[in-house]
């Protein structure tokens, strides 16, 4: 027993009072924590479940979309959803032929992403040119 103001002069004694009872299966848990640990972004993108809800942006308009966005994302977090899409659009049936809405999305996403609410995204085609929506995984 440790008494205060005194030096253990047996620390064999002391190991073994402070030691857990199965060391080993302490020592195989850490090692099977730090391999958990090591795991890289896709393997663990991997393990997400496939978009639970979506968003679909047709018809808002650029302020309204990044409002919506916002909001989406956040409620997502907070309900503590793993996976989400976002449908942005290929902007075919906008005036100029251009989704205005993929570029303001991955902004927001990536402000998101920054605030620690988003683990990571990518365009559902595998590129934004493809895409009219977005995968987002949320930490």
């Amino acid at each position: 027993m440790i008494h205060p103001g005194q030096p253990e002069e047996n620390f064999e004694e002391l190991l073994e009072e402070f030691m857990p009872p199965d060391i080993d299966s302490v020592i195989r848990e850490k090692e099977a924590s730090d391999k958990n640990k090591e795991k890289s972004l896709q393997e663990i993108l991997d393990s997400y479940p496939a978009p639970q809800d979506e968003l679909d942006l047709h018809k808002l308009t650029s302020k309204q979309a990044e409002q919506a966005i916002h909001f989406f994302i956040e409620n997502s977090h907070h309900n503590r959803l793993k996976t989400v899409r976002i449908i942005t659009g290929k902007g075919t049936h906008s005036d100029e032929g251009k989704s205005v809405l993929r570029s303001i999305a991955e902004e927001k996403i990536i402000e998101l992403k920054k605030r620690g609410l988003v683990l990571s995204f990518q365009w559902e085609q595998g590129k934004m040119a493809k895409s009219g929506a977005i995968i987002v995984y949320l930490k």
